[in-house]
């Protein structure tokens, strides 16, 4: 074989390569950026590829029903946004927990928002402008309009009797206040 043909045979060898590493690249990047961004609907968490971890996490959560009984009646004059990573492992755990205990208190479901956000915690249309939304989740609950309180990446006790203390105007601060 000659040089020239070998650096042919070479040439063509990395060409190839290259082609294969993009092609293997963007279909990772593909799997990667399965991810909801923007106002969602409930049903979507519920499709695949999301509906593994928020079935596994909704149906694990153990609700305290003493604390569940005490919750329902403060919440009927309250809403709820909710700040979201369909990426992000807390709120895999979280969102799933505050859903069943919304449908386990008859939550209406018109006083409730889902937003997911993006690895850089925001969306296109900037619904989390304003809003201080650092870390996911975020649940931020509001009675007439004005918050009352906000709930923060993880519980400082458990998620309905952090509901409770922020729907009781209790002065409930979530794990990351600075004091």
């Amino acid at each position: 074989m000659c040089p020239q043909q070998n650096y042919s045979r070479l040439n063509s060898i990395s060409v190839y390569s290259i082609i294969l590493m993009l092609a293997l690249s963007g279909r990772c990047y593909a799997d990667l950026s399965e991810h909801l961004i923007g106002e969602v609907k409930l049903d979507e968490l519920k499709q695949s590829p999301f509906v593994e971890w928020y079935d596994k996490y909704q149906s694990s959560y153990q609700m305290n029903l003493d604390v569940i009984s005490d919750l329902k009646p403060l919440m009927s004059d309250v809403s709820i946004v909710a700040f979201m990573g369909t990426w992000c492992h807390d709120s895999q755990r979280e969102v799933p927990s505050l859903v069943k205990i919304l449908e386990k208190i008859d939550f209406d479901k018109s006083k409730f928002r889902l937003i997911a956000l993006s690895y850089n915690k925001d969306t296109p249309s900037k619904i989390e402008a304003n809003l201080d939304v650092f870390r996911t989740p975020t649940f931020i609950f509001y009675r007439q309009g004005v918050e009352i309180g906000r709930y923060v990446e993880h519980s400082k006790k458990t998620l309905e009797e952090d509901m409770l203390a922020i729907a009781a105007g209790e002065n409930y601060q979530h794990a990351y206040v600075k004091l």
